[in-house]
């Protein structure tokens, strides 16, 4: 009976010894899976790539990781390695496209130091201002600054004559100041050639705009086409012309834009605009006789956010939180996306990209990345619903997935680990009967 007794309890601790043993490595293996992307205010976990193990941002939420190709949403590009003219962590150019209107556009590409040409990386669109260029766009955004953008291709557009076709003078008519000018087709095309030369998120297409290219991303999100390959737009002081030149500044239709009936291709277009109070330029309440290409109605700020939600098939009503004193934040949607449109109220911040270094009340950039991110939430399992996942689902795994599988297979040894010390047990009964 000793001897029994011996065989079994070696037996148990045997099995208890290799239960704990493949615990350990799951946990060592979940653990040498991941690395920490500090922020300013935490530090997160995210799945770590070959080319980092730290990222510190200025971001205060977790950037998920371009995930491997090929996926659903990754670009032709993918596979493809850098030609001579790029460089990690650094902006090339200025290039120029050629374009079907005949004006060509010049832009710079922000290639970030993360980038992996067999992992599809979201691209941003940077739209500058009126007389404005790519390289302005590019120092007001900071979106070739890793602590900002980690992981995102940024390409900064210089418009005809320094303008888009959402201002006033710019169309496809002949009688335009700049006629035939078609920013649309051009961006089109322009997409298409970035898909193919870059390893691209085509889920995860962004724009970012100020002034008149804060406007011009109004344009897109209101194109059929343009609406359903860009996921997210954002605009800081934004002017949105409409097509009226007679009318109130807070009730005009704004479905008139400047240069098209605004008909986006699908519903739940998520849209951000920060705008100050004290903005000449653009001002925040509208105006009714504004444009030096003639008269053409700018709409209240607000007025337009919440056409934008009614637009979206929500009510006018939002929900607004003020975080600081100089800042009011409106919110529309409904129970699931509150803040599929969302507006940042800036009092007597001007006409200007809003960076706290040049006196605004806040940076416009992590919060802009932050709306981006999270309104093209791939996360299986999230609690956080995509509002564009009906559009936009690709099947690459983020680093959020991976992370939270691992979460479930870890939780799940103790349980494994009774059912072997139950087989265990029996074994023993077995042995001493």
């Amino acid at each position: 009976m000793v001897q029994l007794f011996t065989r079994a309890n070696s037996l148990a601790l045997t099995c208890l010894a290799l239960a704990a043993a493949v615990y350990a490595d799951k946990s060592d293996s979940t653990s040498e899976s991941s690395s920490s992307i500090k922020t300013s205010s935490t530090t997160k976990t995210s799945t770590k790539t070959s080319s980092a193990t730290a990222i510190a941002t200025n971001l205060d939420f977790e950037v998920p990781e371009p995930f491997s190709a090929p996926g659903t949403n990754t670009s032709s590009g993918c596979g493809k390695e850098l030609d001579s003219d790029f460089d990690l962590d650094d902006t090339a150019g200025p290039f120029k496209f050629d374009t079907t209107d005949g004006y060509g556009r010049n832009y710079t590409i922000y290639i970030p130091k993360y980038y992996d040409f067999n992992k599809a990386s979201p691209l941003i669109f940077g739209l500058p201002g009126n007389t404005n260029t790519y390289e302005e766009i590019e120092e007001q955004t900071e979106l070739s600054d890793e602590s900002n953008n980690p992981y995102a291709i940024a390409v900064y557009v210089s418009g005809v004559n320094l303008g888009f076709v959402s201002n006033p003078g710019y169309g496809a008519t002949e009688d335009a100041t700049f006629p035939k000018v078609d920013d649309l087709d051009f961006l089109n095309n322009f997409i298409d050639d970035l898909q193919d030369r870059f390893c691209i998120d085509t889920g995860r297409i962004w724009a970012v705009g100020h002034s008149n290219g804060a406007g011009l991303t109004n344009v897109l999100a209101c194109d059929p086409t343009l609406s359903t390959r860009i996921s997210v737009f954002a605009a800081n002081s934004g002017a949105f012309y409409t097509n009226h030149t007679d009318g109130d500044a807070g009730s005009v239709d704004t479905d008139t834009t400047v240069q098209a009936i605004c008909s986006p291709g699908r519903e739940h277009v998520p849209f951000i605009e920060l705008h100050g109070t004290d903005d000449d330029t653009i001002p925040y309440d509208g105006a009714d006789d504004h444009s030096s290409y003639g008269i053409r109605i700018l709409p209240d700020i607000q007025h337009w956010a919440s056409n934008w939600a009614v637009r979206n098939g929500y009510s006018t009503d939002s929900e607004t939180s003020k975080p600081d004193d100089d800042v009011k934040v409106y919110q529309w949607g409904g129970p699931n996306n509150l803040g599929v449109v969302t507006h940042y109220e800036l009092s007597g911040w001007g006409h200007d990209y809003a960076r706290k270094s040049a006196g605004a009340p806040i940076d416009a950039t992590p919060i802009i990345m932050k709306f981006f991110y999270e309104h093209t939430n791939y996360t299986e399992g999230s609690t956080k619903t995509s509002t564009t996942e009906s559009i936009f689902t690709p099947t690459g795994a983020s680093s959020a997935t991976a992370t939270s599988a691992a979460t479930v297979d870890r939780t799940a040894m103790p349980a494994a680990i009774s059912f072997l010390a139950a087989f265990v047990g029996l074994a023993a009964a077995v042995l001493f009967y």
